[in-house]
């Protein structure tokens, strides 16, 4: 069965938060591009992108031996890996630079989008209302207890990358019919414990 995600009060007071697959709750306080940009590119990217072009904002850009030295760099700038301090695997940084070419002027939220369309993260968002998106082909199993609490619950598809065409395309879209036996006997429990329970008191039905 789904990992079902266990309810946080404090997800509503922190303007959203992204998470992990693996159902780890990761704050990030309205800013969801910016933590995904970071996640994905990594922490020191600007920097190393800076001296590797030789040219950039950072002191370092111009005083290469000082930045070899202060950062244990034996290499010269060509070997330079830009995305060193990417979260992100072997094989799913090789998937967004695809996906960099492919929408790097495209989509408003390109990093979040990545994270939540490639990589199976969810989505919360509460400054204008309560609101997750997900891919998780189970969301009425995973969002049990916010789907009782009349939070709103955006079910997109994933996304994979199709290697005859060179783009991304969405995976076959929502059906009823394709939703696991278990995922539906959930969302059957819970409009049914919405239909004769009042909100004040749904939590003592959570999972």
């Amino acid at each position: 069965m789904s990992l079902v995600i266990p309810y946080e009060d404090k997800l509503y007071n922190n303007e959203g938060a992204f998470i992990s697959p693996e159902g780890e709750i990761i704050f990030t306080y309205g800013e969801h591009e910016r933590f995904a940009r970071n996640y994905c590119n990594g922490e020191n990217y600007q920097l190393l992108s800076d001296v590797k072009d030789g040219s950039g904002w950072s002191y370092y850009a111009s005083h290469f031996d000082e930045f070899k030295k202060n950062y244990n760099f034996t290499g010269e700038r060509e070997d330079i890996d830009v995305y060193e301090s990417s979260k992100l695997t072997k094989e799913q940084l090789e998937l967004y630079k695809l996906w960099l070419e492919n929408y790097e002027f495209a989509r408003r939220n390109l990093y979040s989008d990545f994270l939540i369309f490639l990589l199976g993260f969810d989505k919360v968002e509460t400054v204008m209302r309560r609101a997750i998106t997900t891919t998780n082909p189970e969301p009425h199993i995973r969002f049990y207890n916010y789907y009782l609490m009349d939070w709103y619950i955006k079910h997109l598809p994933l996304m994979k990358f199709n290697k005859d065409t060179g783009r991304f395309k969405y995976d076959q879209q929502e059906d009823y019919s394709l939703k696991s036996k278990e995922d539906r006997q959930a969302e059957s429990e819970i409009n049914e414990i919405k239909s004769k329970v009042l909100l004040k008191d749904r939590h003592l039905f959570f999972k």
